[in-house]
Parts: C-alpha cells; structure tokens; sequence
C-alpha cells in the first residue's frame, strides 16, 4: 500500500540525526544484522573496512525498509521479519541526542584439571559509565564518540575462552582502589563525505573483510588505534585505504613495555564485474621507528617500500566473495606474508611459504528464526605474523628489551586473526533472532596448534638454550621468529634458523594442542515505553582443552648466556649442573653433550607439563542507556 510507504518516509524522517555510537564501534550488531541484508541482496556490497559513517548507516537501513515492499507499495512478506528490525534498528540508532550508558557484568571460569587433579575458580567484576552518541553536524559530516570510564576486579583472561580478545579498550595505566582497576576508556572519529565517497578519522577499532571478529588481515575484536581511512565505491570498483598509528611491544612482549611510533596501513581495491562476485587484492604493512606518508599514496605498497629500503614488514592478500545462489555466500581469503617462489615454481610446498587461508560459507534462510549460519576453516602456517627487530640497522642484534615494530601486532594483541602461528580452525555460528529485541547466538570451534620450536633440530634448540634468558620467546606464539641474534654488534645481521627458513613445519611438531569448545549467547532487550532501554545479556562456553601448555616457552635459555672469549671460542656453564664447557664455535656449542643434555631435560620438563582441562565459563550482564 502507497500509504506504507508514506509512513516508513515519515517514520524515518521525524527521527533525531544522532546515533548511539554504532558509527565508531564495528562491533555493534548493526554490522551483523547489515551483513545479512547485503546476502540477501536487499543492498549493496557494503565496504570492505568497518565502522561505516553516519549517512551510510542511514541509507542502509532506509534502503531495507523499503526493500520489503513490492511495486504498488504492499507488504512483501518474504522480508518483513526484516522490514521490522531496520525500523527497530533505526530507532534504535537515532532516536535520542545524545545516550548516556552504564554497564555491569560478572564472569566466573571453572577450570578443572583432568590430567593432575585439582579445580581453580575464578572470578570477574566489571562496569562502565559512558556518554555515547553518534551527531550529524551536516548532511555530509558526522561525529561518533563513546567516552567513559572502565573498572574491574579480577583477571578477564581467566574466565574467558582461548583465542577470544578482551572487548574493552582499557588495558594500561589503571588507577587502582584495592581489587579495583579503574581506565579511562574512549573512542571517536569524524567521517566526510557521501555515503559513496567518503573518509574518517579518529581513535576506534577497525574490521576489514567478510569474516567479521576473524580477519586474516585486520580484526575488529583487536585493540583500537589512532586511524585515519578512506573509501569510494562504485557499481563495479571500489577503493579503501587506512594508516594506522599503534603501539609497539619488546621482541618478547615484556609486561608494561610500551611505545609509540609504529604504524600499520593497508589498502585494496574490489572489482565486481557482476553483482554476484568481488574479487579484491589487498595489501598491508607494518612498519615504524620513523613516520612513512608515502605509504597515504594509492600505489602498490611493495613499490612504496622499495623506496624506503624494503625494511618493512609487507603482506598481501586476494580476497573472493561469491554469491552461489540468493541467500548464500562463499568467502576465500588468502592472505601472504611470504613466499619460497622457486620452490613453488617447481610444485613444492615445503619451503619459507608464510601465509593465512580462511574460507568459509554464510548462509541466511528466508523466513526463518534463524538470521545466518556460518562455517569457516582457518589456516595460519608457522611464523606468519612474526617479524624480529635487530637492535639496529648497524647491528643484528636481537634483545628481548628491543622494542618491535615489525611484528603483526597492535599493544601485544593480534592484528589479525586471533590464532597463533601454526594452528588451524574449523569453526561455526549460528545466529538466531526469533523476536526483534532478542539475540541467540550458538557457536563452536575446533582448533589445532602446535610450537614450532618442537620441530627444530637439536642444533637449533642448543642455540636457543645457549642464549640469555629472555633473548627469545619460544613458545610458538607471534613472538617466536625465524633469526638468531649476530653474535657480534658490527654484525648487521644474524643466522636464520635453518628449518624456518627453508621448510613450512607446519604441524611438524609431536605434540598438538586441541581446543573443543561450545557456546550460547542470549541478548534480551526489555521492551519499555519509557526513556531506558535495558539490554540483559548471559553467555556460556565449554571448552575441553588437550595438551594444554603447548602454547608455552620449550627453551628458556641460560641466566648467563653464553660468553665470547679473548681467544675466539665460546662458554656455556649449565644452570642445571653448573658445569661449564667451551668450544670453538657456537654451532659445536650448540651441539655439545653438556647443552643437549639440557636441552633434552627442559624439552622433557615441557612434555611433563602439558596436560588436558575442562573449563566452563560463565558471563551474566546489563547494559542500561538512556
């Protein structure tokens, strides 16, 4: 009926241009709920990079309010459940000036220990007091802020699942009352521009990609970051680039060692030659120690870094989106940080190939309970990510106190996927919204890992035990690279770890770390007439964990390290025994019996540790906004 659509025109006129912070959070529901509208082809292939600027967000959910209706203006029923939740969400979003937000919530972890005995409880407290709002200061520019205060009790990390990051971006400088840690916890941005052609800056998290929470490439449940992007898209091409300003960790990501002066930057263009296919190529480096603008130009980063030396730290990556049949999307992702050529050249996989492979189907059923289920298999091979910092361009040297601005890393949190180096994931979500204000999500996964410093040889695990404690982290996480550090300061470099630099390894090692675990969400919005809004949330995740410890250090490496001689040759004494021994050179060192009969026992040690637990974890919430 015509009169249906002068009602959702004047519905949506008559509200407020002020949002509630949806526009600097690419975390908010509105991204998910968008995702599924774009499959179901009510609009159009949304940007690669989230969060979206005001105008964008408005046009999209105009767009599928009135997407639900047929030609002479009824009622189509095919799209109503979602004719509603766009109206819902557009009320939602902008219906006040400004909201101001308090949340609370508990989380408590059980862990029990099925190898050795024994039960550990955990518990967590925590709460939020903000001002948020989204403001429309003209047609083409808007302003997005959520800014507040954090507070908690407790340690997140223990009554969460592995593999998750923590939502808040609140991890330094707390001022502490007692148990409780009290941050200043703030995003915002300003966006310019149509909602085609448009740039935004600010400090907030950032999501690229079609596997939303999971990017290869960029991550949206990462830490935020002082950013700056722009998009234009087309019918067929688009364009997005974002420079990023982060923090740098220690080769080792030392606890409260923090810097500034590292940078992260990506670009790609889309080309979608028909409305059911994208096929993008991206780029992204990260670099630092000084500011590189040339990296702002639309011209291929592996150009742009040649001007600078090709002392950066380059990956690329094609991403496919193809639409098999209405309502179901596959996803490829591939993502490179190295390659071997010659070795591919010739059909051989097992070389320095350092890559990240995702892939993954995203269905949407019509007239269904349920908004989307999703599969996705990840792969990230060993060493990808990682990247040492010598201690200098003079020097090769590798410390453990040498900040890092190399490494895919934002304040010691992934950039990227939430997996470590040498692991792979089978996961699935499940998202179901049988009434508009009420959210089911169930979910699991399926992940593999293993420490590639398992697969070294014996000479390679005596050069790590040889080294000073503290030189190296290896335990197979981001931070466990592929060179050792030049023996002398002249040095401009050092010696690659020979298996990392001439095989995959991936999972080469003995022992596999396997991760099951299976959750529910459930998010209830309490209707209300008056000004609050009352949001309950509740969520639950098993998780049965094998071999749990794989993920730490194998070789510690020696108090002393060992010492250069007048004469040229090299000594180790052993913190086990205290014996000393000296040999020519570092590789007879690193293959005597004093250093491998260390070597043996600390690997030995490792294995004695592992074992197998189950956890359960608990998260009950309110969330208040007026």
């Amino acid at each position: 009926m015509k009169k249906l659509v002068l009602l959702i025109s004047v519905f949506m006129l008559t509200l407020s241009a002020v949002t509630a912070q949806v526009a600097v959070d690419p975390n908010d529901r509105f991204y998910e709920e968008a995702q599924v509208w774009e499959v179901r082809g009510l609009i159009d292939r949304l940007p690669q990079i989230r969060p979206y600027p005001l105008n964008l967000i408005k046009s999209i959910l105009e767009k599928v309010a009135l997407a639900g209706l047929n030609e002479d203006g009824s009622r189509n029923e095919l799209y109503k459940a979602d004719v509603d939740l766009a109206l819902y969400e557009y009320e939602r979003i902008f219906s006040k000036p400004f909201h101001v937000r308090g949340t609370a919530g508990g989380g408590l972890g059980v862990s029990n220990d099925r190898t050795n005995g024994g039960t550990d409880t955990s518990k967590f407290l925590e709460g939020k007091a903000a001002i948020v709002g989204d403001v429309a200061l003209h047609p083409l520019v808007s302003f997005s802020y959520d800014i507040g205060e954090y507070g908690n009790i407790g340690s997140w990390k223990n009554v969460s699942p592995d593999y998750t990051n923590f939502p808040f971006d609140s991890i330094h400088d707390p001022a502490s009352i007692g148990p409780l840690d009290i941050y200043f916890d703030a995003n915002s941005n300003i966006s310019a521009g149509t909602k085609d052609f448009y740039a935004t800056a600010g400090v907030s998290r950032v999501g690229f990609g079609p596997f939303l929470g999971q990017g290869l490439c960029l991550n949206e449940t990462s830490y935020h970051s002082a950013n700056m992007f722009v998009n234009a898209s087309s019918k067929y091409v688009s364009f997005t680039t974002l420079f990023s300003a982060i923090g740098a960790t220690t080769n080792v990501n030392a606890k409260d060692d923090l810097s500034s002066s590292k940078y992260f930057a990506v670009h790609s263009i889309r080309f979608s030659p028909f409305s059911w296919l994208g096929i993008s190529f991206y780029e992204s480096v990260v670099f630092g120690g000084r500011t590189e603008f040339l990296y702002l130009v639309p011209a291929p980063f592996m150009v742009v870094q040649g001007l600078g030396g090709n002392r950066d730290n380059l990956q690329m990556g094609l991403l496919f989106e193809y639409d098999v049949i209405r309502n179901l999307r596959l996803n490829l992702d591939i993502f490179i940080d190295d390659l071997d050529a010659e070795k591919l050249a010739k059909l051989k996989l097992d070389g320095k190939n350092r890559f990240g492979i995702q892939a993954g189907f995203f269905y949407t059923p019509p007239r269904s309970v349920c908004k989307s289920f999703a599969m996705n298999y990840t792969l990230i091979t060993p060493y990808t990510y990682s990247h040492w910092q010598c201690v200098s361009a003079e020097s090769g040297q590798i410390t453990g106190s040498t900040f890092n601005y190399q490494n895919y890393t934002n304040n010691g949190i992934n950039i990227g996927s939430t997996l470590q180096p040498d692991s792979d994931k089978i996961g699935f979500i499940a998202r179901f919204q049988p009434k508009k204000n009420l959210k089911l999500t169930l979910s699991s996964n399926f992940v593999r890992h293993q420490n590639v410093i398992e697969a070294l040889t014996d000479e390679e695990a005596g050069r790590y035990m040889i080294a000073k404690t503290g030189t190296y982290r290896t335990d197979g996480s981001v931070y466990t690279h592929s060179l050792y550090s030049a023996e002398n300061e002249t040095d401009t470099s050092g010696d690659h770890v020979e298996s990392a630099w001439s095989s995959l390894n991936f999972m080469s090692g003995t022992h596999s770390m396997y991760t099951c675990q299976a959750g529910f969400k459930a998010e209830y919005e309490i209707p209300s007439a008056k000004k609050w809004r009352i949001t309950l949330k509740f969520g639950y995740t098993f998780e049965y964990v094998h071999n749990k410890g794989v993920d730490s250090a194998l070789y510690a490496g020696n108090s002393t390290g060992y010492i250069k001689n007048a004469d040229g040759t090299y000594t180790y004494t052993s913190d086990r025994t205290g014996e000393s021994v000296t040999k020519s050179s570092l590789t007879e060192l690193a293959n005597s019996t004093e250093v491998q009969d260390d070597v043996t026992e600390s690997y030995e040690n490792w294995v004695k540790n592992l074992y197998d637990c189950v956890n359960n974890y608990f998260y009950l919430g309110v969330k208040l906004t007026y």
